[in-house]
């Protein structure tokens, strides 16, 4: 792909299109083909750190853009039973185990009056909970010291919540109060994006990426668009179960009847009616490790809904 073409695909290119990605790209239309889902990371030493400068694509042209798709999983043991199933809320729709989390939530009214052992299972049930769940979008390998054969070559790319931040912090610049303020970049952008460098240091046991740190706006440089994977496999409508067949199969993991249908909104209405509005300062999660992709927060779900209804 030459330089030329790489501007002429991103003409009208709009940073927006990245501040507008999160929450669509995994609800778009998706076809019923399959897609292989191996991801590529970095290589790690015996100390288990491991780096790279990589490259973020923006998805195929026939795919309306996507950057990325999110991808959410429940995945956790009652009693021996194990309850492991994408989340529908993937897709934008509801689901018996977020709505018992709500449910739970709302029997308390806020967050902290939440006893700690009912918090901890909660984040045990909440989404993410699976190695299947993050992020996933096409890289192209610019510098792979371990493994120089990668160089030049695109790959599909899992990455969670310590990824994603920098990246919004990139089209999303804060001031260092001086009055220096950075010119957002939309680090997909072919032509005006910016390559990442990718640093992985094992801190308590956990990969951490700290240290990684976009460089400097550049146009990316030539690759094979033709050996882009297709994203919108991954959240294919045949991945997921339907609402009821989750409700009966949550029931059994959980050994009780199975719960009366109500949607999110519902719980959420009904926890506003019956409790005082207060805000809810739910806690972040901790880093979980190598695989990025399971950094996500667990309660994300539940603590949007609960910072703008104020439980």
């Amino acid at each position: 792909m030459s330089l030329e073409s790489i501007r002429d695909r991103n003409k009208d290119g709009k940073l927006d299109r990245l501040l507008k990605a999160a929450g669509r790209t995994s609800r778009g239309k998706s076809p019923s083909n399959n897609v292989q889902e191996e991801t590529w990371y970095p290589e790690r030493d015996k100390s288990g750190n491991g780096s790279a400068i990589i490259r973020f694509l923006p998805g195929l042209e026939s795919e309306d853009y996507p950057y990325y798709v999110e991808r959410f999983q429940h995945g956790f043991e009652v009693n021996n039973k194990w309850f492991i199933d994408f989340c529908p809320s993937t897709k934008g729709n509801d689901c018996p185990v977020c709505e018992d989390a709500f449910d739970t939530i709302g029997e308390y009214g806020r967050w902290n009056d939440v006893p700690k052992n009912v918090q901890d299972i909660i984040r045990k049930r909440g989404r993410n909970a699976g190695f299947r769940a993050g992020n996933y979008c096409n890289i192209l390998v610019i510098q792979d010291p371990a493994n120089p054969d990668n160089e030049g070559k695109v790959h599909l790319f899992k990455f969670g919540k310590a990824i994603s931040d920098m990246i919004f912090d990139m089209a999303q610049p804060v001031g260092d109060g001086l009055g220096d303020v950075p010119d957002p970049v939309d680090v997909f952008d072919l032509a005006e994006g910016a390559n990442f460098k990718f640093i992985i240091r094992s801190k308590d046991g956990r990969a951490d990426y700290s240290k990684s740190s976009f460089l400097d706006p550049s146009p990316c440089p030539e690759f094979n668009e033709d050996s882009q994977i297709p994203l919108m496999p991954l959240v294919d409508d045949k991945l997921f179960k339907s609402y009821e067949e989750l409700a009966d199969k949550f029931a059994k993991v959980m050994n009780k009847a199975k719960r009366v249908s109500k949607t999110a909104d519902e719980v959420v209405t009904q926890s506003v009616e019956n409790k005082d509005r207060e805000d809810v300062d739910l806690p972040e999660p901790d880093d979980v490790g190598e695989d990025d992709g399971k950094e996500d927060d667990n309660l994300a779900y539940f603590q949007g809904i609960a910072a703008d209804i104020k439980i």
